[in-house]
């Protein structure tokens, strides 16, 4: 088995821009080819956005270890989905817009 001695986590080099359409916003994350929406839906992308980092912790700190290696983020869904995220439950601080 080989042993890690580098890791770089990619930066963004500017914060996304905010969808200004309405919709239904969620904070997902991607594991492989898995979509699972987290919090949410958001009728602003801008909520989704800001909480995508509180969402992606609490995760990691909770999720077991294959939630260290999931992609997050924010996705748009069609307006008949309206399914609650799968920590709403767990962070109803955060689905306060």
């Amino acid at each position: 088995m080989k042993t890690l001695t580098h890791h770089v986590h990619a930066t963004a080099s500017s914060p996304e821009t905010p969808d200004p359409r309405p919709g239904n916003y969620y904070v997902s994350a991607l594991d492989g080819p898995a979509h699972h929406l987290l919090l949410g839906p958001f009728s602003r992308h801008a909520d989704a956005l800001d909480r995508v980092e509180p969402v992606r912790h609490y995760v990691t700190a909770h999720g077991g270890p294959r939630a260290h290696f999931m992609a997050y983020g924010t996705v748009r869904m069609a307006d008949s989905v309206t399914t609650p995220g799968t920590a709403n439950q767990y962070l109803p601080d955060l689905l306060a817009a």
